[in-house]
């Protein structure tokens, strides 16, 4: 009687081990649709600006949000943490992974987040997507530049135009 009690405890056990595993590895399984829709923007290829450098009025900034737009006028690269700090080089620099869907060839504009004064500014320079480019580093970074006087291009951009981070998801 008492070796099968202990048969049927180790069974038992044996049993609910099995489950809990079976458990933990449904739980822990890839949900491969969410992790295929996080791709940004579904686009096929990329390209990297590794380092780049934002001058509004001369004055390089170190907060903020940095975007590219691809000619659709939708958000390509999104950098939303701010410029990190290189020691070496002595600069403060932004990345971006750029996407698109064309292999080379599509203008990227650039606009810059000011979240001290909550405006957007559009930045003077572009640049040519070409699939797998790197583009700066931190001892000669991409330099991107605008100015914060909006006095001439019409009425200004607040950052309440532009919802940052939900058009990068």
């Amino acid at each position: 009687m008492e070796i099968n009690y202990f048969l049927n405890i180790k069974s038992l056990r044996t049993s609910r081990l099995i489950i809990l595993l079976l458990f933990m590895g449904f739980s822990f399984s890839q949900d491969w649709e969410s992790d295929y829709e996080s791709v940004p923007f579904d686009n096929e290829f990329s390209a990297t600006i590794s380092a780049a450098q934002v001058f509004i009025d001369g004055v390089e900034q170190t907060g903020g949000q940095l975007a590219a737009f691809g000619e659709d006028g939708e958000i390509s690269a999104l950098d939303a943490d701010g410029a990190t700090f290189f020691p070496p080089g002595g600069t403060n620099v932004y990345d971006l992974s750029v996407w698109s869907n064309s292999p080379s060839g599509e203008v990227m504009t650039f606009k810059f987040y000011d979240a001290d004064n909550d405006v957007v500014i559009d930045l003077n320079e572009t640049y040519t997507f070409i699939s797998n480019d790197i583009v700066g580093d931190g001892f000669s970074p991409f330099q991107l530049t605008g100015s914060s006087d909006n006095s001439n291009d019409g009425d200004c951009i607040t950052g309440d135009d532009i919802d940052w981070e939900s058009d990068y998801e």
